[in-house]
């Protein structure tokens, strides 16, 4: 039982059909076991988003033109397949590969794409995405910002995003890429941004510019003992942030690079946690948590590093 009715429907009400018929058959046959009962309604309900996903692409023309002129035809070309096996999976302008078996050899990996806005259709799986592209396609336009949620455990086997050595990479429940439609929605350039945060951003481009990189040197450190205005007063605890002169570091959009650490749970993101992650490509940006007692002060360069080589591999270097 595929998806592949969806892309071979030409009408809506046939396509409604056909999966109508998928889903009662799925749900006859799953009587057995109620876990297979769970995954028979996960793949009807994918099917039936799919359905919402045709119904409004034909109003806000996001479905591609067939090459004969007519609409309402998904560009269902398989993706594109390097020689280590990798598949690049394009959006928005970037290629990313990813290694096609993951979700299948890691069970302690998820690998979920989703729209950071408002969207009828809210996430897709990645084997969603290896198996229909040409629905992949047609969601990823449709959105204005993709995000491209992960996760690592350094105890667990096998490797990260099944390429990368895992103990290297951050326990951590959230890292993320977000990939805009418009690069000036990024970070601290966009003006849909709190003018407290403008402020923010301001302030340690500024400290990060007024100092000169020195090899041994720290990160500049600024403490917080009070609350950030984003938080309420019930919330105890303060935050330090560290950051790294401009002269040795900084964004794909210039900004300064800098790390914000809870000092009660010792849970760090790199940038604050108001504003996500930092740019490593002009409408890509990187957001990512970890522990300071996994990487302390002294190690945070070595992690930007090695985060930064990773998703550079992920983009396959292409600036």
């Amino acid at each position: 039982m595929t998806f592949c009715v969806v892309v071979q429907c030409r009408r809506l009400r046939i396509c409604k059909d056909r999966l109508r018929r998928c889903a009662s058959i799925l749900f006859i046959h799953s009587n057995k076991s109620g876990v297979y009962l769970k995954k028979a309604f996960f793949r009807c309900a994918i099917l039936f988003a799919q359905i919402s996903l045709i119904s409004t692409a034909t109003d806000s023309h996001v479905i591609a033109q067939a090459p004969n002129g007519h609409d309402n035809v998904l560009d269902n070309r398989p993706w594109e397949e390097l020689p280590d096996g990798r598949i690049i999976v394009e959006i928005k302008g970037n290629k990313l590969a990813f290694n096609k078996n993951i979700d299948r050899d890691e069970r302690y990996l998820s690998l979920r794409f989703s729209s950071a806005t408002p969207s009828k259709i809210k996430e897709l799986g990645f084997q969603d995405v290896v198996e229909h592209p040409g629905i992949a396609r047609a969601v990823f336009k449709s959105w204005d910002i993709v995000r491209i949620h992960t996760q690592n455990s350094r105890s667990a086997p096998g490797l990260f995003l099944a390429r990368y050595d895992r103990k290297t990479i951050p326990s951590s429940s959230r890292i993320e890429l977000e990939i805009f439609s418009d690069p000036e929605q990024i970070l601290c350039r966009t003006s849909l941004v709190e003018l407290e945060l403008h402020r923010n951003c301001a302030r340690f481009n500024d400290l990060a510019s007024g100092f000169r990189f020195r090899r041994n040197a720290g990160p500049i450190i600024v403490r917080h003992p009070k609350a950030l205005s984003s938080e309420t007063e019930n919330e105890a605890g303060g935050w330090t942030t560290y950051v790294f002169p401009i002269s040795e570091r900084r964004s794909a959009t210039h900004e300064a690079i800098y790390f914000q650490c809870e000092d009660l749970s010792e849970i760090c993101r790199n940038n604050s946690k108001n504003v996500f992650g930092y740019a490593i490509r002009k409408n890509v940006s990187l957001y990512f948590e970890f522990s300071l007692t996994e990487f302390p002060k002294k190690r945070m360069r070595e992690l930007d590093r090695r985060m930064r080589e990773v998703f550079d591999d992920v983009l396959l270097n292409l600036k």
